[in-house]
């Protein structure tokens, strides 16, 4: 498994974490929410590990060790784009593209970096 990070503990990064937990590919190695009321909790048996300067003092310098992770906030375009790039401009780290198993994507679509498709379907 590969280990990714959550930016944003809210309601998008708990569908997120519960999107991980249905493959085998990536795991939650911790969310980042610059919200100091939820750092140490637990979201969906990820942890809140705190914000952005968790990611700045990871150490980023050793070949393929970049950090993976995956922005998961949906309700404010304007707020994502400014976490991106802050996160683009001080960590060394990369935003895979997340894609739930049980989705049909066409070989004829283009899905850029940093993508999130989630379940076609609701879990209970």
């Amino acid at each position: 498994m590969n280990a990714i990070f959550l930016y944003g503990a809210g309601g998008a990064g708990r569908e997120l974490a519960c999107n991980l937990s249905a493959g085998a590919f990536w795991s939650g190695a911790g969310c980042i929410d610059d919200t100091p009321d939820k750092n140490g909790k637990i979201i969906n048996r990820i942890p809140v590990l705190g914000g952005i300067k968790y990611l700045q003092g990871l150490d980023h310098g050793r070949a393929g060790q970049r950090p993976q992770i995956a922005v998961a906030i949906v309700d404010n375009p304007k707020i994502k784009r400014q976490i991106i790039q802050r996160l683009i401009d001080t960590c060394y780290c990369d935003f895979p593209i997340i894609c739930s198993p049980h989705n049909l994507v066409s070989p004829f679509v283009r899905i850029g970096e940093g993508t999130l498709i989630a379940q076609p379907f609701n879990h209970i």
